[in-house]
């Protein structure tokens, strides 16, 4: 699927909880060469606050700055698409106003997001809303 330019970030266990947050990056990127990590790293910083605890473990980070890390990992991989489980599981709302905001930066890269969500905060970046109810899927109230 990543050569394919697919990547899922589930909602739990996203990470590798003993490693500091640039070893899960270099991990991530284990499939490229060196200066291409590097390379990759770097952009990955560019979220926030990830370069800044760069040696701190998942176990040390809140759960936005977690799930920003999530979302490192699979930037890693420079996707097409993104396949998301929940990824506001948990998040206060000033973590979840930076989940949205890079949520939108990938919007406007023209990055393809498929999000599964309990939250209903899609209005700033969804092209479409589908609703899934005891196991039927809606699409503006009615029925596929």
């Amino acid at each position: 699927m990543v050569k394919q330019g697919i990547v899922y970030i589930p909602q739990k266990d996203n990470y590798f909880e003993s490693l500091t947050v640039h070893e899960n990056l270099v991990v991530s990127g284990s499939a490229y060469t060196g200066d291409v990590v590097k390379q990759r790293i770097n952009e990955v910083y560019q979220l926030p606050h990830l370069k800044e605890y760069s040696n701190r473990t998942p176990f040390n980070l809140s759960g936005g700055e977690r799930q920003l890390l999530a979302l490192g990992n699979a930037l890693m991989h420079k996707p097409k698409l993104i396949l998301f489980d929940e990824p506001f599981a948990g998040l206060d709302d000033a973590n979840t106003k930076i989940i949205v905001d890079e949520l939108l930066k990938l919007k406007e890269q023209k990055i393809g997001m498929l999000i599964v969500e309990h939250k209903l905060i899609f209005d700033k970046f969804a092209d479409k809303v589908l609703k899934m109810e005891l196991g039927k899927i809606f699409n503006e109230n009615k029925l596929f």
